[in-house]
């Protein structure tokens, strides 16, 4: 996997657990060689799902996800590996650090 990486798509999944709505950030990714991976964000309640949306917007300056998709990449994007699993863990930008269930901002 390369190091830099360009968002393909999004997807938020949805699921039910004790009569709550939970929702996941689903990244889809690619390198310059076509080489597709996904980041998963963790499943979390509306409050915190729409904070972390936001928070990913914001840290990849865009202000919805049709601009993440369709304009040129603003910023380069690397991927976090657990060195063990080989997973993506984290995705990383000139602004800030998107893990599963937090942004945290340079």
């Amino acid at each position: 996997m390369e190091e830099s990486l360009f968002i393909n798509h999004h997807v938020v999944n949805t699921k039910k657990s004790s009569s709550v709505n939970e929702f996941q950030l689903v990244i889809s990714l690619f390198d310059k060689k076509g080489k597709e991976i996904e980041f998963s964000s963790t499943y979390m309640n509306k409050e915190m799902f729409d904070l972390y949306e936001k928070s990913v917007l914001k840290t990849l300056n865009s202000k919805n996800w049709l601009q993440v998709v369709h304009n040129e990449p603003i910023h380069t994007i690397k991927p976090v590996l657990d060195i063990a699993s080989k997973k993506v863990v984290g995705l990383q930008t000139n602004t800030g650090l998107i893990l599963k269930n937090i942004v945290k901002f340079y």
